[in-house]
């Protein structure tokens, strides 16, 4: 008696041991009761194919004898489907009619020529699983011999690639809709490149529709191509009716997730097929709704592929779609908002500009009439010299005030466009060196130096001369301004057909996050160290605008605690201006405008009679004394950093108090400690 293992071996043939499921079902199948006979008959080569077959880890079928009958291993389940198990021992026929037509020619070529065939993502509309199933598969069919040498059956390796397409195909409408979308202006043309490119992927999109939202109303706003079936897709739909669709947008809106409308043939006829032969009976309805907002932008119609399932991961397709769409929407609204805001803004700009420029006007006039009659009193010999002092304290201001508002007129005329350059052919080292050396006697009486230099400019230079006052005026005023001690140079050169204009101080310097903002207008930079705290923000704004007119350009450069640099570069020559505004006459004298800039450049040194902190008035005969109940005047400590206001405040204290002076903050602090006043 043979050993129970010996026995099993025998019992079972060594090209059948192992393979899984389909190894075992194979060894059990009855194939006596089919053409292949039992398995003691097969021929070598086909016991020689099955064993590569159940080892290979491929998916793998062979078809044998004149019926091709089926075999299979483990790995090839998965494309076989619901057809497993009853699929093995049957004619491949029976197995695939769904896709016979597609295959027989093939295997006629293999099993009557002997001839291999192989095709790369083949698409086959297979029945895998009770419904017909768009798939796709790179697969060989390779003949086998039979014992008499002539092809008895043929092996197929197989290469499931249906994930793989339609995942690319999927990816590649997203990529596109992406690039497309990025850009729009309108809601319309959301629409429009949103359906331009889903018709493309005629797979997925045999149709698509979109409905925009009006008045509880959907109506159609744009479509992919609809052919015969446009008559019948409803123009408008009445969300509140009592019917299957407008009960659906109702959903999609309440749940803000996709509808599935069934049985479109039914209800509308034959409808787009897209890329397939029938039409869809399935359409999808998106709600088209940004995140946390209430109401859609309106529905995205689409019909449905009708060879895939509507599972998780082709519906999550179609709502990258349609959050796609969403965003778009949100982002062309907000654009279209800050389009209403800036245009807002620029009619309130518009606005501020006119008002500007006429109240400019308006205060020009009566000031012209307090400084001519002030002038005349100043200059009169009859005036007493007490009043005279109160005189030049009002011109100067008056002065002040109207350069402030010729300053505010120009840069308002600037910024409207209505100011328009005279350009006319000047000494520009000579014409700068004057208007910089107005103020140097304010510069040398605060102990510090003005210096200027010229290089040799050998082509010719075109300015404005009053644009070019300006210009210099404000760049040399705010180095006084800022600048307590060292110097201030100004310098004059010619580089690379250029007309360099540099402004150098040794001052507080800008700090680095201000440098951007500097030329901003009424932007000031805030700084303690200054000589003064007031001022308009608006100097290096019309600077910049002035220099521009010129065709030039401005830079600074700045370290806090060692000073700043401008640097004004215009072109030299005239080929940059237009003809009509060069003017013959070379007009380079300084005018009057510069008076109003020493003077308030004057006003920031500290007076005279700084030095007599404690101020006594009593020389003057007019002064009425008040004592306390012991006969003790009282002290008052007054601050302010405009030396105009704090004489005149300083005056009218003086009759009945012993006041101190302080220029600013620190300097107060220091004599409220030296000279501790009662206020």
């Amino acid at each position: 008696m043979k050993p129970p293992e010996l026995k099993d071996k025998q019992a079972v043939p060594e090209f059948l041991s192992g393979g899984g499921e389909l190894g075992q079902r194979i060894r059990e199948y009855n194939w006596s009761s089919t053409p292949l006979g039992p398995v003691q008959s097969w021929p070598q080569s086909l016991r020689t194919c099955i064993r590569i077959m159940l080892t290979s880890r491929q998916p793998i079928w062979i078809g044998w004898g004149r019926e091709l009958i089926k075999l299979y291993n483990d790995p090839y389940k998965a494309i076989v489907g619901g057809k497993h198990p009853w699929a093995l021992g049957t004619p491949a026929s029976i197995v695939w009619k769904d896709i016979w037509k597609d295959i027989e020619p093939m295997l006629k070529q293999v099993m009557e020529k002997d001839e291999g065939t192989y095709v790369e993502s083949q698409l086959l509309i297979m029945e895998r699983n009770g419904y017909p199933e768009e798939t796709y598969y790179t697969f060989s069919y390779t003949p086998i011999p039979g014992d008499e040498g002539s092809t008895a059956g043929m092996i197929c390796a197989n290469t499931d690639d249906t994930d793989r397409i339609i995942s690319e195909r999927q990816l590649r409408t997203l990529t596109q809709l992406g690039k497309a979308l990025t850009d729009s202006k309108s809601d319309a043309e959301v629409i429009r490149k949103t359906l331009d490119t889903v018709k493309e992927n005629r797979h997925d999109f045999p149709f698509a529709l979109f409905y925009s939202i009006d008045d509880n109303q959907a109506i159609l706003s744009d479509h992919t191509e609809l052919g015969d079936s446009r008559d019948a897709v409803p123009k408008m739909i009445d969300m509140n009716a009592d019917n299957e669709i407008s009960f659906l947008l109702e959903q999609a809106v309440t749940e803000k997730r996709l509808q599935v409308f069934d049985d479109l043939t039914k209800k509308f006829g034959n409808m787009p097929k897209g890329a397939w032969e029938v039409s869809p009976q399935k359409a999808i309805i998106l709600p088209i709704i940004q995140s946390g907002a209430k109401e859609p932008y309106g529905f995205l119609v689409v019909g449905l592929n009708p060879y895939r399932l509507l599972d998780e991961k082709y519906s999550g397709f179609f709502t990258l779609v349609a959050d796609q769409m969403a965003t778009s929407f949100t982002n062309v609204h907000a654009l279209e908002e800050e389009r209403k805001r800036v245009e807002a803004l620029a009619e309130i700009d518009r606005v501020k500009t006119v008002f500007f420029s006429n109240i400019s006007h308006e205060f020009r006039t009566p000031l012209t009439l307090l400084l001519g009659p002030i002038k005349d009193v100043l200059n009169d010999p009859n005036t007493i010299p007490v009043n005279k002092k109160r005189i030049e304290l009002a011109y100067r201001n008056a002065l002040r005030m109207q350069k402030l508002v010729n300053t505010l007129l120009e840069f308002s005329r600037l910024e409207a466009g209505r100011v328009e350059g005279r350009f006319s052919r000047v000494n520009i080292c000579t014409f700068t060196q004057d208007l910089a050396s107005t103020f140097r006697s304010a510069i040398e009486k605060a102990g510090m130096q003005l210096h200027f230099d010229c290089t040799e400019i050998k082509e010719p230079v075109y300015v404005d001369v009053e644009m070019w006052e300006k210009i210099v005026l404000n760049l040399v005023s705010n180095a006084f301004k800022y600048t307590r001690e060292g110097s201030i140079e100004v310098k004059v050169m010619e580089e690379d057909g250029q007309l360099e204009l540099l402004v150098s101080d040794t001052g507080v310097g800008i700090p680095a996050d201000q440098l951007e903002k500097i030329f901003d207008r009424f932007h000031r930079v805030e700084s303690s160290s200054g000589r003064s705290q007031e001022g308009t923000g608006i100097g290096l704004a019309m600077v910049k605008e002035l220099i521009r007119l010129h065709h030039g350009s401005i830079t600074v450069m700045s370290e806090p605690g060692k000073g700043t640099t401008f640097t004004v570069s215009v072109p030299t020559g005239k080929a940059h201006l237009p003809e009509e505004k060069i003017i013959d006459s070379a007009a380079a004298a300084v005018s009057m405008q510069s008076i109003a800039f020493v003077q308030e450049a004057m006003k920031w040194l500290p007076d005279g009679d700084t030095e007599q902190e404690i101020i006594d008035d009593s020389r003057e005969s007019s002064i009425q004394e008040s004592y306390t109940s012991q006969g003790v005047r009282y002290k008052v400590l007054l601050a302010d950093d405009n030396a105009d206001m704090r004489e005149y405040v300083q005056r009218l204290l003086a009759h009945q108090f012993q006041v101190i002076t302080a220029i600013d903050g620190e300097d107060a602090f220091n004599k409220l400690l030296q000279h501790k006043p009662d206020l």
